[in-house]
């Protein structure tokens, strides 16, 4: 994300580690400001719960329509 309270800088990677599987590696840099400074720590941890919580149902969904 380049524009917004906090501009995001985000990679992915996907690997195939064995046949049939997939992992995920995700990583992120943002440099918040103002308001969002303060709450940094705070702000770190729901962007983290909020991404586990969306890779969860996008594993899910992957996992449910290859069955």
């Amino acid at each position: 994300m380049v524009s917004g309270p906090i501009p995001v800088k985000m990679t992915q990677t996907l690997e195939s580690p064995t046949p049939g599987t997939t992992s995920i590696t995700v990583s992120g840099e943002g440099q918040p400001g103002g308001f969002f400074k303060l709450a940094e720590p705070l702000v770190g941890r729901q962007a983290e719960h909020h991404w586990q919580q969306d890779f969860g149902t996008l594993k899910d969904l992957v996992e449910a329509r290859s069955t």
